[in-house]
């Protein structure tokens, strides 16, 4: 891992009304043996090595996603699934185990037996999450009921060939399954986020998946702040980034779609009032400082549409500033040439955006991001107010 160890350090989680609380349920449906193989995606297979010697080979941080398919039916649909992932560090366990983060339960690991001679790493039934309804689950393969989930190491990826799901082991609803089916990978860190929390006064740092467009110097990060959906940053010239209303967080069954917003923030440590006030146009800009580091200031994941019982919006958290740091460089930086500075491209297509993120051929009323795209593949993107 070229970039080293990676660590979340933070204070005690700040006790206040409008942050936002972490919390889901899960739903017992029959099980359906499903035989579509399942491929890593192959714009992010990249980093995992294509041959582990020992299982030493394997340790790190990597972006572990969990893209849920058919939450409440039986339905699959490849074509938009409900993205959740997260930061793992994957260390070594007894003999050939290796331990990775139980991101189901949120509580201990989930134990993995790494086999050099077939390249794969094995889970071994085990309890993976305990319902108080339900009882204990277990973790399978949709093609192989009951038997132990095989992980491929290669493809730019540690990979489940196979759709996996949660096994309601006893009780009355024993033989289904509790949620939904889960395609199950893994992505070596290539990269980080980094931000000052206002609210818990602590420093957290979380591995990320850095994807770039070569030709439009986009940025799609994975595990953005710990987030469950990928967030794109939307180069403008100049070495410097729009980070975009993609939500990062999703709690809507209660507290809604959690947005990166730009705010002014004081931890209260100057006299000030701790919190934060969302800047006028709430666009987030970021700025490389050398070609393996883009940093902006104040900042908040913010729900726009759903309010608490005093009538404000609720917050996931508050930076007083953010960083993503690269392990490879970043295009875009002062020494490539800046793709806005052509005035004579041909434009293909002109796309306005509001500030949720939404989509538009034509102006909405207020801000508007208007992103025009170039017949040469290159594109633009500025603030309009109408």
């Amino acid at each position: 891992m070229a970039l080293g160890a990676i660590v979340a350090v933070s204070a005690s989680a700040a006790s206040i009304a409008e942050k936002a609380v972490n919390s889901f349920s899960f739903t017992p449906q029959p099980v359906e043996q499903i035989t579509a193989q399942v491929q890593p995606k192959a714009t992010l297979a990249r980093v995992a090595p294509k041959k582990a010697t020992t299982k030493a080979d394997l340790l790190g941080n990597y972006v572990a996603m969990f893209d849920c398919y058919s939450y409440s039916n039986s339905t699959m649909s490849a074509s938009d699934p409900f993205y959740c992932g997260s930061g793992v560090e994957l260390t070594a366990g007894t003999g050939d185990t290796i331990l990775m983060p139980n991101l189901l339960s949120g509580d201990g690991y989930i134990k993995m037996v790494f086999d050099a001679t077939n390249q794969t790493l094995t889970i071994p039934q085990q309890v993976v999450y305990s319902s108080s309804t339900y009882g204990d689950c277990y973790l399978y393969a949709t093609t192989e009921s009951k038997t132990p989930i095989e992980m491929t190491i290669g493809d730019g990826a540690i990979y489940s060939q196979y759709y996996v799901y949660m096994y309601i082991a006893s009780g009355d609803y024993a033989g289904y399954r509790l949620g939904g089916y889960y395609t199950l990978s893994l992505y070596e860190a290539n990269g980080y986020v980094e931000a000052y929390s206002a609210s818990d006064k602590g420093t957290y740092q979380w591995p990320a998946l850095i994807a770039q467009d070569e030709t439009t110097y986009d940025i799609v990060v994975y595990n953005f702040a710990d987030g469950e959906a990928p967030d794109t940053m939307t180069y403008i010239g100049s070495g410097q980034w729009n980070i975009g209303y993609d939500y990062v967080v999703d709690l809507s069954a209660t507290y809604g779609n959690f947005y990166p917003y730009s705010a002014t923030v004081s931890d209260g440590s100057d006299g000030s009032e701790q919190g934060y006030t969302l800047n006028e146009d709430s666009i987030i800009v970021a700025k490389a400082v050398n070609d393996q580091e883009i940093d902006w200031e104040g900042w908040v994941l913010y729900s726009p549409r759903w309010q608490n019982t005093n009538g404000k919006n609720y917050y996931y958290d508050y930076f007083t500033y953010g960083k993503l740091v690269y392990e490879q460089n970043f295009l875009g930086y002062t020494g490539i040439v800046d793709v806005t500075a052509n005035t004579n491209r041909t434009v293909a297509s002109t796309s306005y955006y509001n500030l949720m993120g939404v989509e538009s051929a034509t102006p909405f009323d207020g801000l508007n991001i208007v992103v025009t795209k170039y017949t040469d593949g290159t594109k633009s993107a500025v603030k309009v107010i109408k």
